[in-house]
């Protein structure tokens, strides 16, 4: 995005892909084409798939498009449906961002309309002008190509404000704060039924993971690993024995799966908006003394809750 209209183009028959100027052109189409897909091929075979793995995909792909643009520019004519594929594409994605903006509910209006607003601009001003300019007069034709340029910027500036929103709702960033406030040195940090990716990052601390292996499972398999994969049952029982002392980072919604009796033992609990964090440590002396100034307070009536 916004060239998915002119990577569709490049299977035309007036393509640089399929009509090459000479053999030199050809040979450089073999080589791109053999980059794009043998990386692409590679990790779909792969059991372990992240986004990252195919981004040097997109330089092969990024040369044959500017190359089958500037074929465009030449000859003053769009082939393959291109700048209107980019007009359609660019409506639909549109009209999708701003129906999330209006109708979303995880994050306020006021923070994804205006991003909503810049990534339509880059998505349509650069395919209706193109549009416009190149049907006016041909030597426009070069100008249309600059506005979709012009366009892609503004589009991919409208992409970076998503990272602030990313911040708040996908970092493990203020959770990490929270562990890092509270944890001891002796405390090991544990996750359950996920990958927090962050944490380790942010606390510098390797994590234990309950009940989930994921895209690690080979590592786990490996000698010495596996206790830092136990399942629920094992970790549960180093939990209540209390000889290991851990913080443990609880997706909310799961927390009822790893303690289905609700009982997590003596543990101390903080709760962020989406996880909650136990600690099942030793009481310190001043924690005792704090629980029992509440004990007097209860035993003279008032109603106290205690920490």
């Amino acid at each position: 995005m916004p060239w998915t209209g002119f990577f569709f183009a490049l299977f035309s028959k007036k393509s640089v892909v399929r009509t090459p100027a000479d053999g030199k052109a050809k040979d450089a189409n073999i080589f791109l084409l053999a980059w794009f897909a043998v990386i692409l091929i590679f990790f779909s075979f792969s059991n372990s798939k992240l986004i990252p793995y195919i981004v040097p995909c997109m330089p092969p792909l990024a040369i044959l498009i500017g190359a089958d643009m500037d074929r465009m520019i030449r000859e003053g004519k769009w082939h393959g449906g291109a700048i209107v594929l980019s007009a359609g594409i660019g409506i639909l994605f549109s009209a999708a961002f701003m129906a999330y903006a209006f109708l979303g509910d995880k994050i306020p209006r006021a923070e994804t309309l205006p991003i909503a607003v810049k990534l339509s601009v880059g998505l349509l001003a650069g395919p209706f002008g193109a549009i416009w300019l190149s049907g006016v007069k041909r030597k426009y034709f070069n100008y249309a190509a600059v506005i979709l340029s012009m366009s892609a910027f503004i589009f991919v500036f409208g992409l970076s404000d998503i990272y602030g929103i990313m911040d708040k709702t996908r970092s493990s960033r203020s959770l990490s704060d929270v562990i890092i406030k509270e944890k001891r040195p002796d405390d090991t940090i544990a996750v359950y039924g996920e990958v927090l990716h962050g944490i380790p990052f942010y606390t510098k601390q390797r994590v234990m993971l309950i009940d989930y292996k994921g895209e690690m499972e080979f590592g786990a398999d490996q000698p010495g690993e596996k206790d830092w994969f136990p399942d629920a049952g094992k970790f549960k029982k180093q939990w209540y024995e209390g000889q290991r002392h851990f913080a443990l980072v609880v997706e909310k919604d799961r927390l009822n799966r790893l303690f289905p009796d609700g009982d997590t033992g003596k543990a101390k609990k903080i709760e962020t908006d989406k996880y909650v964090i136990l600690f099942n440590r030793k009481v310190t002396v001043n924690e005792k003394r704090f629980s029992s100034v509440f004990k007097t307070v209860d035993k003279r009536g008032c109603h106290c809750r205690r920490s």
